[in-house]
C-alpha cells in the first residue's frame, strides 16, 4: 500500500498545494493517501475496490438493491458513494471533494461523484476498453515487455483515432474499421522487412516462407536435400553387437563408425604430439 501511495505522490509532487484534484482508479485509491493528499491542499475523486477494509457494511454488495440507486457515507471529509447502474453491478467511489448527495434525476439518477469521475476519468476507462477488444499483450513478467506492449497498444489506439478524422469515410460502411486498420498497420510495420526477407529466400524456413506466400509474396521455399550420409546413425564397430550403439560420429582415420564412448576429441597440438 505504502508503495502505491508514494508512486502517486512522485507523480503528482509538481502540482501538491495547488488545490487540484486527482482522479484516480480502484488499484490507486485508498484511504490513507486520499488523507495524505488532503493535508497537501489536494483533493481525490476514484473507485475502490469492494474488499477495502475502510468500507462500511452498509456498502456492501447486495444485489437486492434497486438499480440506479444510490447510498451515501460521509465522515472525516470524506465521501463515499455506493451507485448500482444495473441489477447484479455496482461500483463504489471515493471522494475529498463532494461533500452533498446531489444526485442529477436527468441522467440515470447518478450522484454528482460519479458525474464529476466519467468526465475526467471516463476517457481513459473508455480507452482501456477499447485496447482490451485488440491487443498485442502478452502474458509476460518482463515489466519492460508489459510497458512495451502497453505503449504499442495505446498508439495503435491513437493512430486509428487520426486516421478516421483524416478520412472519416474510409470503409464507412463495416463494422469492423479498427480491425480492418490493425491488419493494414500490421502488415505496413512488417512489409520492409519481409522484402528483405524475400532476397534472402535461400535461408527462409519452410513456415516463414509459408506465411509470406500466404499473404501474396512470391518467394521460393528451399527444399531440405537428403540427409548427408555423414548423418546417418550407423552401429559402432567398437561396442558389442548386443549393444546395438548406433552413432553419427566416424574415426577421422579409418572412417569406422563410433560412439562417445570410443571417440576422443584432441586439439591439434596434441594430435600431433601423439602422432610423433
Amino acid at each position: 500500500m505504502n508503495r502505491i501511495s508514494n508512486l502517486v505522490k512522485r507523480l503528482i509532487h509538481p502540482w501538491i498545494n495547488t488545490g487540484r484534484t486527482i482522479t484516480t482508479d480502484n488499484y490507486f485509491t485508498n484511504v490513507e493517501l486520499v488523507e495524505d493528499l488532503l493535508s497537501a491542499q489536494t483533493t481525490l475523486v476514484g473507485t475502490m475496490r469492494r474488499n477495502k477494509k475502510e468500507i462500511p457494511p452498509e456498502l456492501e454488495s447486495n444485489s437486492q438493491r434497486p438499480e440506479e440507486s444510490s447510498i451515501f457515507c460521509f465522515g472525516r471529509q470524506l465521501a463515499l458513494v455506493r451507485y448500482v447502474p444495473k441489477k447484479g453491478k455496482a461500483v463504489i467511489l471515493l471522494s475529498t471533494m463532494h461533500h452533498d448527495k446531489f444526485v442529477n434525476d436527468e441522467r440515470k439518477k447518478q450522484p454528482d461523484i460519479i458525474l464529476y469521475y466519467n468526465n475526467t476519468k471516463g476517457g481513459v476507462d473508455l480507452m482501456d476498453q477499447t485496447v482490451k477488444t485488440y491487443s498485442c499483450r502478452r502474458k509476460i513478467k518482463r515489466w519492460p515487455m508489459a510497458f512495451f506492449f502497453n505503449i504499442i497498444d495505446v498508439g495503435t489506439v491513437a493512430a486509428f483515432i487520426i486516421w478516421i478524422s483524416k478520412k472519416p469515410k474510409w470503409n464507412e460502411e463495416k463494422l469492423c474499421r479498427r480491425r480492418l486498420f490493425l491488419l493494414q498497420l500490421g502488415f505496413e510495420l512488417v512489409e520492409a522487412r519481409l522484402h528483405r526477407r524475400q532476397q534472402q529466400s535461400q535461408s527462409i524456413q519452410q513456415s516463414v516462407g509459408w506465411v509470406m506466400q500466404t499473404i501474396g509474396l512470391p518467394v521460393i521455399i528451399p527444399m531440405p536435400d537428403s540427409m548427408s550420409e555423414s548423418y546417418v546413425r550407423r552401429r559402432c564397430q567398437l561396442c558389442p553387437r548386443q549393444r546395438d550403439h548406433r552413432a553419427i560420429t566416424h574415426c577421422n582415420s579409418c572412417n569406422v563408425p563410433c560412439c562417445s564412448d570410443h571417440h576422443k576429441v584432441i586439439c591439434d597440438m596434441c594430435c600431433e604430439t601423439f602422432l610423433k
